[in-house]
């Protein structure tokens, strides 16, 4: 019952489907693979990747290993980070820096918007360096997402 309840709240956007294929003896075998976020909009945000013969049956895994990797993330009463964050994981960095002034904005590009928008955070400005990789830009940011979360704890 409380599972029903959990995946009514949760909503799930779709960061990226691509078509990827393998050669064998027969020719090319094609699959696709599907990069999931889901978040609350207050907190709780997790991302999920999966490949299926059909897009139907990507995004079904997707979901299930998004939610399976659901992290949260405190928030500032203003829906904002409560201190600027830089990380940096293989070729892919991000700045995360909270706005102060009440500012509403998410000031971001490409699926860090979308991520950042899904946890409910709604004034932060972000800088993606290095790498323009969708996964490994989103894999970077929940990374930052969950250090932060630690460092909150540590204090």
């Amino acid at each position: 019952m409380a599972d029903k309840k959990e995946s009514t709240e949760l909503k799930e956007e779709i960061l990226e489907i691509n078509r990827i294929s393998r050669t064998v003896k027969g020719g090319r075998r094609l699959r696709f693979r599907v990069l999931l976020a889901m978040g609350d909009f207050n907190g709780r945000i997790g991302i999920g990747m999966a490949k299926g013969r059909e897009v139907s049956e990507a995004i079904k895994k997707a979901t299930v290993k998004a939610r399976r990797h659901l992290i949260t993330v405190s928030l500032t009463p203003e829906k904002s980070l409560a201190q600027p964050i830089s990380i940096n994981s293989g070729s892919a960095q991000i700045i995360l820096r909270p706005i102060k002034g009440g500012s509403d904005s998410i000031k971001a590009g490409s699926v860090i918007r979308t991520i950042l928008h899904l946890a409910g955070i709604k004034a932060v400005s972000a800088k993606i360096l290095g790498s323009n990789n969708k996964v490994n830009n989103a894999r970077v940011l929940i990374e930052a997402l969950a250090k932060l979360k630690s460092e909150e704890s540590k204090n």
